[in-house]
């Protein structure tokens, strides 16, 4: 009867073991399952770490390479990869609510390819008015074909498209305005011209997202 008793013990003991490593099991399962998010944030936040722009000020005679977000007090806008540039001009005229850049853009061998004009001067009524500016000069030249390609909203700026074909190169021509209202005046007039010189001419795709993505950056503060 001794040995019955002793061997439904060690049964019952062997059971009890097992039913504790069981539950262990079951604990460690959705531990594990819970550092999976933990890891998924670290690669997120390093992602967006990695996305972050390196800002530079803008001022005469700066150069780089993109992707960069160029600011001042009153501007900034950002030049993507692929794009090196150089600011050739950057003016704000003291004691007034003017100011002009001028970026040159560069291609990856550091060659002019285009530039990139931002101003708040004179008294051109829409980005249509703008582009006729430059679009009469050409019109007559037997030379030179003048096409439309679209006109879009491209953030802030609503933006006419057009291109000059010279038979050896085609500009791309990019004119934008904006009019936002000002303290000193009733409207401020701000306006952009984005210009990508001979792309098809040097048998390299244009860039038409690069450009999207500088004209959707510009910010007018």
């Amino acid at each position: 009867m001794k040995k019955i008793l002793a061997l439904l013990m060690a049964i019952m003991l062997v059971l009890s073991l097992a039913a504790c490593g069981g539950n262990e099991e079951e604990t460690t399962a959705p531990a594990d399952e819970t550092t999976a998010p933990a890891h998924e944030t670290t690669a997120a936040a390093e992602e967006t770490t990695e996305a972050a722009l390196t800002e530079i000020e803008i001022v005469e005679e700066a150069e780089g390479v993109g992707p960069v977000k160029l600011s001042n007090s009153y501007l900034s806008f950002e030049i993507p990869e692929g794009f090196g540039y150089y600011i050739d001009d950057a003016n704000q005229e003291a004691g007034e609510d003017q100011f002009q850049v001028i970026v040159d853009l560069r291609n990856a061998d550091g060659n002019r390819i285009g530039e990139l004009l931002i101003n708040n001067r004179g008294g051109l009524e829409s980005a249509d008015e703008y582009a006729n500016v430059t679009i009469d000069e050409y019109k007559d030249v037997e030379s030179v074909t003048v096409s439309d390609v679209d006109s879009e909203t491209f953030g802030i700026f609503d933006v006419r498209h057009f291109t000059l074909d010279r038979g050896f190169m085609v500009d791309n021509r990019y004119f934008g305005y904006y009019q936002i209202p000002d303290e000193t005046v009733e409207y401020r007039n701000v306006r952009f011209e984005l210009e990508l010189l001979g792309y098809y001419y040097k048998d390299v795709e244009f860039p038409k997202a690069e450009c999207e993505a500088i004209m959707n950056s510009i910010v007018i503060k």
